[in-house]
């Protein structure tokens, strides 16, 4: 199944956003990636700290490091081919006119795994209000697609250079200073007891599961089911874009909220992480990216 991200017009991080991006991962047993449609994403009241739309085919060097798993899946941005210097490589020729790309983490095929993260710190101290398109469509695998997407922040003072686990970790276990996992989990696993120590004594799929640092052992925060994470027949990916917004204060409170096609709704209401066990206060800076 394919998973795709798209920052529109961009990545946005004003006051406290990061708004406008996309990503994806894929993995076992099923296949992955994900497309944003073209559309704006508005910015919230606030200086704008980062866009990027990944509509192009060059991001800038150095910006965004990405890579994937050992049976594939390495992200890439799906505008035509350009030889130009790029922190994301494209995926090569054919695709979309540049200008209507997206940022595809994973391909269809089974077991892949894919991860791009934005290496400059962000400053936290207005929080954060996030935006972003996401995208998983079209299976290849019956009854239908595996695993999911996650939004990761992580402490800016850290730079990893992997992702973290694949499968139904989503790329968060193990990755070196998270702070955050949200996890947009078509399977069920990032839920999963069995998996995290914490969390229900099942997989719970088409769900949106939050976890906190790994530093408090990623504990389980909150989570709720949702109507499809995923277009699993879909073949383009227009017909699969989820819209979402995560918000974290300055008090540590955070809601995640979704648009299905019918307008947003919060879906993770007023979640406080400041009364989390162990939970590290929102640093000065952070990272972010999508695994």
């Amino acid at each position: 199944m394919r998973r795709v991200v798209r920052l529109l017009p961009a990545l946005l991080i004003a006051g406290a956003l990061i708004a406008g991006v996309a990503a994806g991962v894929a993995a076992d047993p099923a296949t992955a990636a994900a497309q944003p449609a073209a559309r704006i994403v508005t910015a919230p009241a606030g200086p704008l700290l980062y866009g990027q739309t990944f509509a192009g085919n060059v991001i800038t060097p150095g910006t965004w490091i990405s890579g994937g798993g050992a049976r594939g899946g390495a992200p890439c941005l799906t505008a035509r081919h350009s030889a130009d210097a790029t922190s994301i490589p494209t995926c090569g020729q054919g695709g979309d006119q540049a200008g209507g790309g997206v940022l595809r983490l994973t391909t269809n095929r089974r077991v892949q795994s894919g991860f791009v993260l934005y290496t400059k710190p962000v400053k936290a101290s207005a929080g954060l209000n996030i935006s972003f398109d996401m995208y998983q469509f079209h299976t290849t695998t019956r009854p239908g697609g595996a695993d999911g997407i996650g939004f990761v922040l992580i402490d800016g003072s850290k730079s990893p250079v992997t992702a973290g686990d694949p499968g139904g970790w989503l790329g968060y276990r193990g990755l070196v200073g998270g702070l955050l996992g949200v996890g947009f989990d078509e399977w069920g696993n990032f839920s999963n007891r069995a998996l995290w120590g914490s969390g229900p004594d099942r997989l719970v799929p088409d769900s949106i599961v939050v976890r906190g640092a790994g530093s408090a052992g990623y504990p389980y925060l909150a989570g709720v089911r949702t109507p499809q994470l995923a277009s699993d027949h879909a073949m383009n990916r227009n017909a699969a874009r989820r819209h979402v917004v995560i918000k974290i204060s300055t008090s540590g409170t955070m809601t995640v909220s979704e648009d299905f096609g019918h307008g947003l709704t919060r879906e993770i209401k007023n979640l406080n992480l400041d009364s989390v066990p162990g939970q590290p206060a929102l640093p000065p800076t952070v990272k972010f990216g999508f695994t």
